[in-house]
């Protein structure tokens, strides 16, 4: 049993998608997306849900916000048809595994900000774009046209998680110093009515 899953009325999800794959092929459409992971784990870290559920909503819409481009790079359309007769195809297990995978990741990237572990975060954003990569170049050529979009998102990624971690460095230890300079003063004002 090779096909374990077929999409639910795939034609019509392919006609309602339509004008979203023509304009997820602007260059800008793949240059922001991986840029969510911004935002998802700063929504991660506060803890919100509200906020991991939007940012996924936005990520999830955002390879239609850019209008369709009036010449299109081959290796994007190439990487666009790849993707679509994936979407459009019966799912077999090797399929519904590449799915769990992804969404488990996705788990764990917001799980590592919420427990407040950016080293994890950062670690799981170097595998989540390098699986990226690595599902794209087995399947086509025109996968090459996503290096530069996930190189550049990865690094801009990486910097943010970076000067986050370090910034929430420096405001425990300021709370830390904050917290140790008060605490003789606060002993001394409990002392102080036991001494008259």
């Amino acid at each position: 049993m090779s096909a374990l899953v077929a999409l639910p009325a795939a034609d019509t999800w392919s006609a309602w998608l339509e004008p979203a794959w023509a304009r997820h092929q602007n260059p800008w459409s793949w240059y922001v997306r991986p840029l969510f992971l911004l935002p998802l784990a700063a929504a991660a870290w506060r803890r919100s849900p509200t906020g991991i559920v939007v940012t996924l909503l936005a990520l999830a819409t955002s390879m239609a916000w850019f209008p369709a481009p009036d010449v299109v790079d081959p290796r994007i359309a190439e990487f666009i048809a790849y993707e679509r007769a994936w979407f459009a195809s019966a799912w077999g297990p090797a399929d519904l595994l590449g799915v769990l995978v992804v969404v488990t990741l996705v788990v764990a990237y917001c799980a590592a900000f919420w427990r407040r572990s950016p080293l994890l975060g950062a670690v799981l954003l170097v595998v989540m774009a390098g699986g990226k990569l690595a599902w794209g170049l087995t399947g086509t050529r025109g996968a090459a046209a996503m290096l530069a979009p996930a190189l550049v998102g990865l690094v801009v990624c990486l910097a943010g998680v970076g000067l986050a971690a370090a910034l929430g460095r420096r405001q425990e230890r300021a709370r830390a110093t904050a917290s140790a300079s008060s605490a003789p003063t606060s002993a001394r004002e409990s002392e102080a009515p036991s001494s008259r």
